[in-house]
């Protein structure tokens, strides 16, 4: 189905007056995509957001997880290293940061440049300046930790019973 928006709210992504596809998300929700597909939806809004032009009677399907389609499952998701151009939600404006893809489209994650694995957000509005291309390096497999020296107990002796050498 598809329909205008008649109240984009506090939306960045909406516009007013554009006709948007729709496709049906519980009882008082719609997914929004700018394409005749489920897949290329870029968030949930409100249903009251939107006056519905054309309706279909066809059913939906579900959406799928791109993790479950054996393309994406192959796939090297290319990083990045980029500038934040605003402050938001724990990102400082002009910090650089490694954005990649999630596996929850549209969705992008943003890491730390020195915890490269562990993302610390994910968004939908890109609001980064790529500067180049993150390029991954490889941790060893297995780390070899240097063995402790053993340190041997000294005896107790007693100072007085010790041999004393007089030189003359």
């Amino acid at each position: 189905m598809q329909g205008i928006c008649i109240d984009a709210g506090t939306s960045a992504v909406l516009e007013q007056g554009k006709t948007y596809f729709l496709f049906n998300h519980g009882k008082n929700n719609v997914y929004v995509g700018n394409f005749e597909n489920v897949r290329s939806q870029f968030g949930s809004f409100q249903r009251k957001q939107f006056e519905i032009v054309k309706e279909e009677k066809a059913a939906v399907k579900p959406v799928e997880k791109l993790v479950d389609n054996p393309v994406v499952k192959n796939f090297t998701p290319v990083r990045h290293v980029a500038i934040a151009k605003r402050n938001q939600a724990g990102i400082r404006k002009g910090a650089k940061y490694i954005i990649g893809p999630s596996e929850h489209a549209p969705y992008y994650n943003v890491y730390l440049l020195d915890r490269p694995n562990v993302p610390i957000a994910s968004y939908i509005t890109l609001f980064f300046e790529i500067i180049a291309l993150y390029e991954e390096i490889e941790t060893p497999q297995h780390v070899r930790q240097p063995e402790t020296p053993q340190i041997e107990p000294i005896e107790e002796t007693n100072v007085n019973t010790l041999p004393i050498e007089v030189k003359v």
